[in-house]
Formats: structure tokens, sequence, C-alpha cells
């Protein structure tokens, strides 16, 4: 397999895992609201009208009853969501590996070592192939935090008697709002958002730290969106001394405080970091006829953005 090979199966196994990814998070949080629906429509007492009555008890059955629900929830669907998430990291992490190996000799004790430290890092247990209790993504997925505003949430609606209906269709908005300022979404937006994207490119910083490798490509392709910073950088080829450079710089979309070599163009980019060897680097430009740290001319402006 060729370097060209390994590194455009590495991205398709990506973005395919991304969309699989986004999927299955989507069907995740229509299960929880479900479950949330359920449980309040089981156990709040009404009155002759239809109307959620403010008693102690309903007030206990939310505080007490909606963090169990959540907890439930994480173990019947959160943590096979994980198991399933766990596997397909590994994939990307090991479609990086070969790409790796098509360029330069990589040890098995490198490769070993690269994967504990990036696992670790997000909660699994690479040595153990167990999820790392009270680790990054377990205390993502059992969403404490949600559970909590939902709890406090219904709790200052029980005072105004609404009808169980209007209870269920007030939390389904502020669970699933589509704006994106619903509990779930603004959730998951902030823990989860780029994750395989960031892991991939973690991947790509670790092995290439561990091998000795300065040299990348910033790959993959443009669509309608794409931000000027990308396509002014797409398919060439830079050092990582250069490239530090644009953490100082500003552009749309960009993660403040982030680092490009994790966050790249920013929120929702597609692009890959794609290490490479000096030799590789030289017959790359050669075949391109582009000098290194050079960039396209885009037709756009990066300062305006």
């Amino acid at each position: 397999m060729s370097y060209s090979q390994a590194r455009n199966d590495r991205e398709r196994i990506l973005r395919g895992t991304e969309d699989a990814f986004q999927a299955r998070l989507d069907k995740h949080k229509r299960g929880i609201s479900r479950e949330v629906s359920a449980y309040l429509t089981g156990v709040l007492k009404v009155d002759d009208e239809g109307r959620v009555v403010f008693t102690l008890q309903n007030n206990r059955a939310v505080r007490r009853g909606i963090p169990t629900v959540f907890q439930r929830f994480f173990n019947t669907d959160g943590i096979p969501l994980l198991r399933w998430l766990y596997k397909k990291l590994r994939n990307i992490f090991f479609a990086g590996a070969r790409a790796f190996r098509t360029m330069t000799q990589v040890q098995q004790t490198t490769e070993q070592r690269a994967l504990r430290v990036l696992m670790d890092q997000i909660g699994f247990s690479a040595t153990r192939d167990t999820l790392i209790r009270g680790g990054y993504l377990e205390r993502v997925f059992r969403m404490e935090d949600v559970a909590e505003q939902v709890a406090r949430d219904i709790i200052q609606l029980l005072p105004t008697k609404p009808t169980l209906k209007k209870l269920r269709d007030t939390l389904e908005k502020r669970f699933m709002s589509g704006t994106g300022s619903g509990y779930l979404q603004r959730h998951f937006d902030r823990f989860t958002r780029d994750l395989l994207f960031q892991f991939d490119a973690a991947t790509q910083q670790v092995m290439a730290r561990d091998l000795g490798l300065t040299y990348f490509e910033y790959s993959g392709t443009l669509i309608r969106t794409s931000r000027c910073f990308c396509e002014r950088r797409v398919n060439r080829v830079y050092t990582t001394a250069h490239a530090e450079k644009w953490n100082d710089k500003q552009w749309r979309g960009k993660i403040e405080g982030g680092d490009f070599f994790v966050n790249r163009g920013g929120y929702n980019c597609r692009h890959a970091i794609s290490y490479i060897t000096e030799a590789q680097a030289r017959r790359i430009l050669q075949g391109r006829g582009i000098k290194i740290n050079t960039y396209n001319n885009a037709g756009c402006n990066e300062r305006r953005e």
C-alpha cells in the first residue's frame, strides 16, 4: 500500500465513522428524551382536569427520579454506544498507523505506547479494553449536569400546574432544540463536537513526535462551506515550525485557545494533518510543482474573514 492510498483510506474511515457516530448520537439523544417523558407520565400525579399538581410527592419524584432515569439510560444505552465508539477509535488509530508504516519503520512498542496515551486521555483503557471509571467519556455520557438541569426546570414548571402534554412538549423543545440551545445539543456540542477528527489529529501528532517527523500535508477536499484558512492550505506541505505560527492568527471558526495541530481549521473542520518524512515531502512537492510552506491563491482574503 502506498502513502497516498493509506492516507485516503484513513480519511475515508474517519469520514464514515464520523457520519455513523453522529447518527448514533442523535438516536441516543432522542432516547433519553423519550425515557424522561415516559417516566414523568408514569409517576406524576394530576388533578381531575389533567393538570400536574404541585405536591411534595411530585416534587420528590422529579428531584430523585430524574437522575435515576439518566443513570439507567447510561447503563442500557450509553455503555453500548461507548463500546462501539471504542472500537471505532481503534480503527481510526490503526488507519493512521498504517499510513506511517508506508513511509518509515514503526516499532510495535511505539504504536502501543501512542494508543495507550491517546485512549487514556479520552477515557478508555487500551490495555484492558474497557471504559475508565470516572474518565472523560464516561462523565460526558452520564450527563449528570443535564439531569440536574432537567430536574430543576421541571420543578420550576410544577407550580404553573401544566398538563402532562404541555410539560412533555416544553421539555422536548428544551431537550432537542434544533437551534442548538437545547440541553442535549449544548452538552454534546461542548464535549463531543469534532471528537473523532481531533482524535485522529492527536494520533498523528503523538506518532509524529515519537518518530521525529516535522513535515505534514494538510490533506482533504474542499466543499462550499470550507473556510478561507483551509482553502489556502489544503493539499500543500508545511513544516511544523512554520505552522506553529498559525496559532497566533485569527480566522472565522477558529477555536479560541485551541491548538491548530489538533483543531485544524476550527469547528466542524474535516481536513486532516498527515505527517510525512522529509523524503516524502520532497516527492509530493516535486510531483505537484509547489514549494514548501506556501499557500493556494484561493480567491479569498483570510485577513477579512
